[in-house]
């Protein structure tokens, strides 16, 4: 039986969209019944109001914001300009 991520992933989303087959369901309860992480998976997706929440987290979050803060922490050309003098390559550089 398949257990690849991509897989189980496909069987947890037809789950949920349209059902699944008899060996498709095999599949997938042989993969929750291998660990308990697996079995916690399964419950928080069964959990609709756990699901509705943190959708809704996902839904609210400010991700241009973040992306943005990112930016300036860590893609901000003073700083690369300081690590590259840091190792003496600042002369090498062409304008």
């Amino acid at each position: 039986m398949e257990h690849t991520t991509e897989h189980i992933i496909y069987l947890l989303s037809k789950s949920k969209l349209e059902g699944l087959s008899y060996e498709e369901q095999l599949q997938l309860d042989s993969w929750r019944l291998n660990a308990a992480s697996n079995r916690e998976v399964c419950d928080m997706l069964d959990n609709k109001e756990m699901l509705d929440r943190d959708l809704k987290g996902l839904y609210a979050y400010d991700w241009e914001a973040s992306f943005e803060t990112f930016e300036q922490e860590h893609l901000s050309a003073p700083k690369l300009f300081s690590l590259l003098e840091g190792f003496g390559r600042m002369e090498s550089l062409q304008y």
